[in-house]
């Protein structure tokens, strides 16, 4: 039902994601994964809004370009962006504050 409310937002539209995500159950997986722009795989454990907003920015990113790193800036940036529209901008605050005290980067310049 989550992985429906973000697909049908009009964020989620904006980035380009996938109207219709497969969601598989995870079983037999240690770690929740994204296998491409349309699917996700969640363990019990991992059936988690801020695990679940990741794998879904996987499919919006790691996907669509082969030239971008996995966890790398535009990973980052478009994370804080879905973590801020459905978590709230405290859990926006935290993970950008943890993200700084980490060193990692999610600022992107933008191509002219």
């Amino acid at each position: 039902e989550y992985v429906s409310h973000v697909c049908d937002s009009r964020l989620w539209k904006k980035l380009n994601g996938a109207q219709n995500m497969l969601v598989k159950d995870g079983r037999g997986r240690r770690k929740p994964c994204a296998f491409n722009s349309y699917t996700i795989a969640l363990p019990k454990w991992g059936r988690q809004e801020a695990i679940i907003l990741h794998e879904l920015t996987h499919t919006l990113i790691n996907f669509k370009r082969s030239d971008i790193a996995f966890h790398g800036k535009e990973f980052c940036k478009t994370y804080l962006k879905l973590v801020r529209h459905f978590m709230g901008l405290e859990s926006y605050n935290d993970l950008k504050t943890s993200f700084k005290n980490n060193r990692v980067h999610y600022l992107v310049k933008e191509s002219k």
